[in-house]
């Protein structure tokens, strides 16, 4: 009886122990992790196992071990390679990834869509409009996932109203003050915060069946600190209150008024808060015009100033017994002082900080004598009763719009 030819791919498959071993090493040595289970399922086929051993051995299917013996058979170890290595040049390359940095730098409306937002079908439409090649959304997504481009909902900010030069203007006139601020004049920083007692609550890794359990208040409590930043020594104080009123307003510029016991002048550099203008605060603020200054900032100044940072770190690190008024003031490190700080409470003399060149404080000089004050209008009228100290020439005061508590 004649024996019937085995059909292809179901050939027998004999390999030496030898060459089994240099199969499994040029598998491992591509450093392709499909590459190297085909080259195991053709050396356990190689080795008399059949092929539905083989592939619950690697955990495969069938047709795998079948598909890598018949592409041995026929094209030898380089059959065993992935041929889509074969499909010609990449289209995401280095230039590709450029160009949507580029787009997301923008908005959609400036690129002449309709759109507010950018979505991944859009970017390949616009990518493909400066003539790069046509991708797919999926590449498109592993593109910007290269990059490091994440979906984030837009922050809402509200413009300042004032000009460009008007608001940059006043910006300077503020840095030469804390610049040039005196131990006698001390320059301080004030602003207000809430701390949310709820913990926030984010996603965790968990067993199956375990979910971690947060201990919360119930009702949201929100404290609110009031805190003032020396702009020379960094000296914080600051005072705790239950609601954002007036009234925790002059409990700080109190609490200021008794930790600088020495000072000729107070001035605060703050925001346009409506409480720190009321009535109420004026009329409580009557008695200290001729030591307090108020240097208001430019309406709506975008977050990021240093002491609102500072403030809301030692607020987080401190509660929930933040220091009072009446303690003074509180100081981060560990409750510690900084060194400049130490210097001066224990009464030695500390060199004075040079936060600017020679250049800009000469620049600072010319620019206030060639000012104007009558270009500037005061916040509130000031009182005929409040004297106006001199200052030396060598230490010029900056110009800008200062308010008193009316006498």
């Amino acid at each position: 009886m004649k024996k019937r030819a085995l059909p292809q791919g179901r050939q027998q498959l004999r390999l030496r122990c030898r060459d089994r071993r240099r199969l499994i090493r040029w598998g491992e040595w591509t450093g392709c992790p499909l590459t190297l289970r085909r080259c195991l399922a053709v050396a356990k086929v190689a080795s008399g196992q059949s092929r539905a051993q083989a592939s619950r051995e690697l955990l495969c299917a069938p047709s795998t071990v079948v598909s890598a013996v018949q592409r041995y058979q026929e094209s030898g170890r380089e059959g065993l390679l992935d041929r889509r290595a074969q499909n010609g040049q990449r289209k995401v390359d280095e230039r590709f990834r450029q160009t949507p940095c580029r787009v997301l730098e923008g908005t959609p409306q400036q690129s002449g869509w309709r759109r507010p937002t950018w979505t991944r079908e859009l970017l390949v439409r616009e990518v493909k409009k400066r003539g790069l090649a046509h991708v797919s959304p999926a590449t498109m997504g592993r593109a910007l996932a290269s990059v490091g481009a994440k979906r984030r909902r837009p922050r809402p900010v509200v413009r300042c109203p004032w000009p460009a030069r008007r608001r940059q203007r006043r910006l300077w006139q503020l840095r030469c003050r804390a610049a040039l601020a005196r131990p006698d004049e001390p320059v301080i920083f004030e602003d207000e915060m809430d701390v949310h007692l709820n913990p926030k609550i984010g996603p965790d890794w968990t067993l199956p069946g375990q979910r971690r359990e947060v201990v919360t208040p119930g009702n949201n409590q929100k404290p609110y600190v009031a805190g003032a930043l020396d702009a020379n020594t960094a000296r914080m104080t600051w005072v705790q209150g239950e609601k954002k009123t007036s009234a925790l307003f002059i409990d700080l510029v109190r609490a200021v008024d008794t930790a600088y016991p020495k000072a000729k002048r107070l001035h605060l550099i703050l925001d346009n808060a409506a409480t720190h203008s009321s009535k109420k605060t004026q009329k409580a603020l009557k008695a200290m015009v001729e030591r307090l200054v108020l240097h208001f900032l430019p309406p709506f100044l975008p977050p990021g100033q240093p002491h609102r940072a500072r403030l809301a770190g030692r607020a987080r690190q401190r509660h929930p017994q933040p220091p009072l008024q009446g303690d003074g003031c509180a100081h981060g490190r560990g409750g510690r002082l900084p060194r400049r700080a130490q210097l001066a409470e224990n009464g030695q003399p500390v060199a004075a900080r040079r936060t600017g060149s020679t250049r800009s404080l000469r620049r600072f000089e010319n620019y206030e004598r060639s000012f104007s004050s009558s270009t500037l209008r005061p916040r509130r009228p000031i009182s005929s009763k409040a004297r106006t100290p001199t200052r030396s020439p060598s230490r010029p005061c900056p110009p800008s719009r200062a308010w008193r508590a009316p006498g």
